[in-house]
């Protein structure tokens, strides 16, 4: 990569960091200490599972890197098939932090939808997008109940919403046992693997926290553009 391209790249994962920085990223919700949640379809999505993947769509690799806004997911190692919707920033009360309202990624508002975080970087552009998706700690279907599972080298499929284009990754870290209880964790692994990663998910995981009724941590898998 010339010098000139070099810097750019740095350039915009650094302003990347400092978007990232100014959000609180708390990640809540969807997770339960001894029964499945009553969130909407707490089954699954059974039309966006049949979903297959087009073979005929163009392909974003690490040589044609297109911005592409991501419409579903395909994660074949832990069994995710699933639409994508995008959402943003908003102000929400933090239980770790004693209700407080800060500043945090809009999570989905069911259980078998992924977000896509809007206010960053579209997949394939500079920076890392963001995915977030809900797990029940206690039991019961979440599309991310399994992402902690997920090894280095195992494959990612981002479409686009009408399938027309598509972006393969392979997972290149796994970070679980993100407390929620330090207001900058999650924050700085964040920032720390955009330097690396094209893509982050993340997920609530740990213990159940009953004082909060929420649990305790967040897991984080990053992914790179093949």
């Amino acid at each position: 990569m010339p010098a000139n391209r070099r810097r750019a790249s740095g350039r915009n994962r650094s302003r990347w960091a400092l978007l990232v920085a100014a959000v609180v990223v708390v990640v809540v919700g969807g997770c339960s200490e001894d029964r499945p949640s009553t969130r909407p379809f707490p089954e699954g999505d059974r039309a966006a599972a049949a979903r297959v993947a087009n073979p005929e769509a163009t392909v974003v690799d690490r040589a044609t890197r297109s911005p592409t806004v991501p419409g579903h997911i395909y994660i074949d190692a832990i069994g995710v098939n699933a639409t994508v919707m995008s959402l943003g920033t908003e102000m929400a009360p933090d239980p770790f932090l004693g209700g407080t309202q800060v500043a945090s990624f809009v999570v989905p508002p069911d259980l078998v939808r992924v977000g896509w975080w809007s206010d960053g970087p579209r997949l394939g552009a500079p920076g890392m997008a963001v995915l977030l998706g809900h797990s029940q700690v206690g039991g019961g279907y979440a599309v991310f109940n399994r992402l902690s599972a997920l090894r280095d080298g195992d494959s990612v499929t981002v479409e686009n919403a009408s399938g027309t284009r598509r972006v393969d990754l392979a997972v290149s870290r796994v970070v679980p046992g993100i407390a929620k209880n330090d207001q900058t964790a999650l924050q700085t692994v964040l920032a720390d693997n955009a330097r690396t990663a094209d893509l982050a998910m993340i997920t609530c995981s740990g213990n159940f926290d009953s004082a909060v009724s929420e649990s305790s941590e967040n897991t984080a898998v990053f992914a790179r553009i093949k």
